[in-house]
């Protein structure tokens, strides 16, 4: 396998979703090879979901501001923005 890979222009990922894993190891420790694995997989999918999760908030907070500030910006257009002392 190494020297196939010593050829090659490009890597190659491999996925080993089968329980009990059917790929050693050792195969992602070859240059130009990753190997990710069942559990490798499922961590990345929570990752994933977190963080869309987490933008889904912050999208939820901008849309809450944005008609506020649009009023506020129409508000200075007019000449009406009451300012404190």
């Amino acid at each position: 396998m190494k020297k196939s890979m010593k050829k090659r222009k490009s890597g190659i990922m491999i996925l080993d979703l089968s329980d009990p894993r059917a790929v050693e190891l050792q195969v992602g420790m070859i240059p130009k090879i990753k190997a990710l694995f069942r559990d490798e997989i499922s961590e990345l999918d929570d990752e994933s979901g977190t963080r869309r999760k987490k933008a889904s908030t912050v999208e939820e907070a901008i849309s809450k501001e944005v008609p506020i500030l649009e009023q506020s910006m129409k508000q200075l257009k007019e000449g009406r923005v009451i300012t404190a002392n």
